[in-house]
């Protein structure tokens, strides 16, 4: 390593990540093994595109091309090389290798999160709240002055029972697909938003980004644009489209799809079209 490595954190993450065991992303395929000589054990792992692993497009190039593209062009691609840290994918994959602890009794992580090292508590992905990580995030008023509750929430706090009214993020946070087409959409909002669209059982979830538009240039790596769990495995860094776009079709997948939405201004505003359909 060059003097100059060691002003790079991002590099120096990548190589401490080397060291722990962590596999770069070009050198597997989607459903390869993790391997930890510690416990000799073989684990199939998820592709996750917000890794610390995961090298630039160019890497490896002639002339600074780029040398490689994801399925879903350009939208995860804006996720690669950009973070500095290890993604949450990451952290529970160490967690798996290193913690004795990993297997907490009393404790039932779901939505893909994993176990605190003192096993109170389970340790969410972004977008997942609670002990064992089993709802999703309020809606956030702008002003920050109090919480916009969950459909029959209301206070401060959210600590009382009654139907409430948000006009920028909408009523309901959690919605269920079925065979009949249906929307989502929202308008002249700013955020954050959350989304929960449930699976119906033993069928496929699909979903189109009918329109999208934000009203300033936003980033993903700001946390602000449209994110879309949308993987069965949501320890994953999740989809997120930066730009406006129309009639965007996603992998349908049999699981339920968690949307988050953060702009920048007051006039962003998305139409997203959700069905279950019979699986093949």
């Amino acid at each position: 390593m060059k003097e100059s490595d060691f002003n790079d954190t991002r590099f120096l993450n990548y190589h401490f990540g080397l060291a722990l065991g962590l596999v770069p992303k070009l050198q597997r395929k989607a459903k390869t093994y993790y391997k930890t000589k510690k416990y000799n054990s073989k684990r199939f792992t998820s592709f996750d595109y917000g890794s610390i692993m995961l090298l630039s497009p160019k890497y490896g190039s002639i002339n600074d091309t780029i040398a490689y593209k994801t399925n879903l062009y350009p939208y995860y691609d804006s996720l690669i090389d950009k973070r500095i840290g290890f993604s949450h994918y990451d952290f529970k994959l160490l967690s798996r290798a290193y913690c004795e602890n990993n297997k907490c009794p009393k404790l039932e992580c779901t939505n893909s999160s994993y176990p605190s090292p003192d096993c109170k508590k389970c340790i969410c992905n972004y977008f997942f709240t609670g002990t064992n990580c089993e709802n999703i995030l309020k809606h956030q008023s702008p002003d920050c002055k109090k919480c916009i509750c969950n459909y029959f929430f209301t206070g401060t706090n959210c600590e009382n029972i009654l139907k409430h009214q948000s006009k920028r993020c909408g009523i309901d946070q959690y919605y269920n697909a079925s065979s009949n087409l249906q929307f989502l959409t929202a308008n002249n909002l700013q955020g954050p938003c959350y989304y929960w669209i449930k699976q119906e059982r033993k069928r496929d979830t699909r979903i189109i980004v009918e329109s999208l538009n934000f009203d300033e240039t936003v980033t993903c790596t700001s946390d602000k644009g449209l994110f879309i769990y949308y993987k069965k495995d949501k320890s994953v860094t999740p989809l997120c489209i930066f730009q406006n776009v129309t009639k965007f079709t996603l992998p349908k997948m049999a699981t339920d799809m968690y949307i988050i939405f953060n702009g920048k201004g007051l006039q962003n505003s998305f139409n997203i079209s959700y069905q279950s359909l019979k699986q093949k």
